[in-house]
């Protein structure tokens, strides 16, 4: 008899604990975030570049895609870029930084290049900056 209480005890137990488990939230991106949504999809684009230090002069195209990362707080775009150095793929994670009330961005590249870009809300647009100084 024992035995039986003690089991139909660790199966209610078992219950309440998977029930608060289920009924916890997830958190949810804040407004800010959703304003990244602007880049989602394919961008495509076309230029010259100068000669400089750099690299030579030349022709330059590039196509980026932008997805949502799971849980939508950040945005993970790929690309390629093809000009007069060569074709480099690159990485960039795009995020709102709540604490420093700015939008981040960090990119690396098959160049070897990596960068980390910070920028405050741009007023009066519908995208965020990730090019203005804190």
């Amino acid at each position: 008899m024992r035995l039986l209480t003690m089991g139909w005890l660790l199966v209610i137990l078992a219950q309440i604990a998977s029930g608060q488990e289920a009924s916890a939230q997830q958190p949810k991106p804040r407004p800010e975030v959703q304003k990244l949504a602007y880049y989602l999809g394919t961008w495509k684009g076309e230029g010259e570049t100068k000669g400089g230090p750099f690299g030579p002069a030349g022709k330059l195209s590039s196509t980026t895609t932008c997805e949502w990362f799971a849980g939508g707080f950040h945005l993970v775009c790929r690309g390629e870029e093809k000009g007069p150095t060569g074709t480099r793929t690159f990485l960039n994670i795009r995020a709102y930084d709540a604490q420093e009330k700015a939008y981040t961005e960090y990119g690396i590249s098959s160049f070897g290049e990596s960068e980390y870009q910070t920028g405050v809300p741009s007023s009066g647009t519908k995208r965020p900056s990730f090019l203005t100084p804190i």
